[in-house]
């Protein structure tokens, strides 16, 4: 439950960037690029290289689900490509939820605070795990009569942990996690 209410949280308030006027926000219309067919000589993902991964993957991730969320809320197809493992099993309650609640949302968040826990590589897959502040502050988020479904008294900075799998140079959000006692924003 807790993956679910951060996941909920953070893709419903935080990063619905499809709804909002942001001429810099990338554009997640088109499907990802296919997979390299080129021999993996690549170097190993680490430190700083490794945490930027994570970061950039998981703002495309939240990025699509608003672009998902704003149109309709049909293209968990798209979601499945971003996402594997426990994330992935997320989109449908993140679409039904999001159908349910018939969301609308303003704003642009930011993540704050992210920080490296620990890579590990193993055969063809990376697994990247950091901690990061998803900031909400300039987020609004309403239910369809107007109301605001963060609560009056909302945190502003959500606590996360994610985890990243890099396959074939590929990355996709694995799980997202909240209420870790040790992050701090």
């Amino acid at each position: 439950m807790r993956g679910t209410r951060f996941t909920l949280a953070v893709a419903a308030a935080l990063l619905l960037t499809g709804c909002a006027s942001d001429a810099s926000a990338p554009n997640t219309t088109s499907q990802p690029a296919p997979p390299s067919t080129e021999s993996a000589t690549h170097e190993p993902l680490e430190g700083d290289a490794a945490l930027e991964v994570a970061v950039d993957t998981y703002v495309e991730y939240m990025t699509t689900i608003g672009t998902v969320l704003d149109q309709g809320h049909d293209d968990e197809e798209l979601l499945d490509s971003l996402t594997t493992g426990p994330a992935q099993l997320e989109n449908d309650r993140i679409i039904a939820n999001a159908k349910r609640e018939n969301w609308s949302a303003s704003g642009v968040p930011a993540i704050r605070g992210a920080s490296l826990v620990r890579v590990n590589s193993s055969n063809d897959t990376t697994t990247i795990v950091a901690d990061l502040c998803v900031d909400r502050s300039n987020m609004v988020l309403l239910h369809a009569d107007g109301t605001t479904a963060l609560g009056e008294d909302a945190q502003m900075l959500i606590p996360g942990r994610i985890t990243v799998e890099v396959t074939d140079d590929i990355p996709k959000v694995a799980n997202s996690e909240s209420e870790k006692s040790e992050i701090q924003c």
